[in-house]
C-alpha cells in the first residue's frame, strides 16, 4: 500500500482522493457484459475510476472486489464439490447451469422478489440443526 500511496502522491492526487482510492474496491461498470472498470466514469474529475458507496449515483451499475471475491470463492467451492463427488472438475456449462439454476431463470423484473426472499430468510434464518434432527426423526419413523 505504501508504494501505491507514493505513486499517487507523485502523480499529484489529493490526500482526500488517495484515501478514497485506498478504501474503494468498487467501480462503475458499463453493463453486465462489460463488468470491468469503466475508466470514463470520473474522467472529468480529479478522481480515480473507483466508485464510492454513498457518494456516487446509486442508480448506476457497480461491481467490486467484494462481490468478485465472494463469487470466486463460491465457484471454487463448486469445483471442489464436483471433484469430491464426481472425481473431476465441473465443465463450464455445469458451472453456468448451476448459476442459472440458483437464479431460477430470473429476469430483471423477478429480481425484487429474489431480494425480498433473501431478506426474509436473513430475518428468519433456518435452524439447520433442528431441521436435520426433524429429518432424521422422520426417517426413523418418529412423529415430528
Amino acid at each position: 500500500m505504501r508504494r501505491t500511496i507514493k505513486i499517487l502522491v507523485e502523480a499529484g492526487y489529493s490526500d482526500e482522493n488517495i484515501k478514497k482510492f485506498i478504501k474503494a474496491g468498487w467501480w462503475n461498470m458499463k453493463s453486465p457484459d462489460e463488468p470491468g472498470v469503466n475508466f470514463d466514469f470520473h474522467k472529468d474529475k480529479d478522481q480515480f475510476a473507483n466508485a464510492i458507496p454513498g457518494e456516487d449515483d446509486e442508480n448506476l451499475l457497480y461491481n467490486g472486489d467484494g462481490p468478485a471475491d465472494i463469487l470466486s470463492a463460491a465457484i471454487h467451492d463448486v469445483i471442489d464439490e464436483y471433484i469430491n463427488e464426481w472425481n473431476r472438475p465441473p465443465k463450464f456449462e455445469e458451472i453456468m447451469g448451476a448459476f442459472n439454476f440458483v437464479m431460477q431463470g430470473a429476469t430483471e423484473k423477478d429480481w425484487d422478489e429474489i431480494v425480498e426472499y433473501h431478506l426474509e430468510r436473513k430475518a428468519h434464518p433456518i435452524d439447520e440443526d433442528k431441521l436435520v434432527e426433524e429429518i432424521e426423526q422422520s426417517e426413523a419413523g418418529v412423529e415430528v
